[in-house]
This record gives structure tokens, sequence and C-alpha cells, in this order.
């Protein structure tokens, strides 16, 4: 995404950063601490080739989401809706994790509500310059 769609790297607030400042994963249960969140963006001639999945690393407690976004709406977006597209993005990715992939002791609902509080703060912020 990062070369088509012409976004710099360096310029722009991390979700992930954002989320770690935000949110403790301590007041969620003890099965989960981190989640890697891999939105997949790719020309749909090469869909069969990324599948989306939902995978918990029991040893390392970690809940990885790896989900193609729609490409058509990505490349068509300016970067303003792109970061609205992603953060809607990924509590859809959460809510399908939560109903395909339950782990024991970790309060999705929780996780989800807290992520849905602090998510418009990221949205309405500047990319970093």
């Amino acid at each position: 995404m990062t070369q088509e769609v012409g976004f710099e790297k360096d310029h722009t607030l991390s979700l992930g950063d954002f989320l770690e400042e935000k949110i403790s994963f301590s007041g969620f249960g003890s099965t989960v601490n981190s989640i890697r969140f891999i939105p997949i963006i790719v020309s749909p001639v090469f869909e069969k080739f990324y599948p989306n999945e939902i995978i918990y690393h029991r040893s390392r407690h970690q809940l990885g989401l790896y989900w193609q976004m729609d490409y058509e709406r990505v490349m068509k977006s300016t970067a303003a809706e792109c970061k609205a597209y992603l953060a809607e993005f990924f509590i859809e990715v959460l809510e399908i994790a939560k109903a395909t992939k339950r782990i024991r002791d970790f309060d999705y609902d929780g996780f989800i509500a807290a992520v849905k509080a602090v998510l418009p703060e990221w949205v309405a912020s500047e990319p970093e310059i």
C-alpha cells in the first residue's frame, strides 16, 4: 500500500502505536497481551495468495489478524478516508475474531469497547510530519 497509495510511512501515526499508548491489555484477561493486525491490501489479481486468517499464538499470548481490505476502496480514498476506513475495518475484524476464535480469559467485548472509545481521536489526528 505504501508504494501504490503514496503514504509516507514516517508521516503517518501508526494505529498500533496509538492503541498501545491508550489501552493496556492487562484489563482484558491474561491470555492476550498483543494483537498483530495486518490489513492486507493487494490487487484482486493476487487475492488467492493472501487468505484471511485469525490465529491465536498461545505461547506468545498474541492474537494475529490477517485480513484483506477492499482494494478498490483503499485506492480511491484520500489519506483521511483511508485512515477512517482502517479504523472501521479493525473493529470489523475484531468482531469477526470474537465470533470465530474464542480465547479463554480474553474479554473481547471490553477490548472492542475500549478500542471504539479511542479510535475517533486517532482518526481525527493529523499525520505526524
